[in-house]
């Protein structure tokens, strides 16, 4: 089965840019984890890897981040006035591990 490692970053310029931003509208990576791991925890929660799924589960993964993100620049922006909107770039990679000692 898998497990969920969900990593979620960004570039050291951009963190050290952001960190004072207890602004109303900026960037909440928190709250960009939570889209990625609800969606990576809907896509594969109780699949086991299948080599020619793969293809399909990046692609479902990489659709429902971006639709989820979007939404949540919506709401962020119908809800701050003139709020930020952001644009997300979506990198996924599924990779096997082999619990081989």
């Amino acid at each position: 089965f898998f497990k969920n490692r969900c990593i979620c970053s960004l570039p050291l310029h951009l963190q050290t840019a952001m960190d004072d931003g207890d602004e109303e509208g900026a960037f909440a990576p928190e709250e960009v984890q939570a889209i990625i791991t609800k969606v990576l925890n809907n896509c594969l929660s109780g699949q086991t890897f299948v080599h020619g799924k793969v293809t399909q589960w990046v692609s479902t993964i990489v659709e429902n981040c971006l639709k989820e993100l979007a939404v949540s620049n919506d709401d962020n922006q119908k809800n701050n006035g003139a709020g930020l909107k952001f644009k997300y770039v979506v990198n996924c990679a599924l990779q096997q591990k082999n619990w081989s000692g």
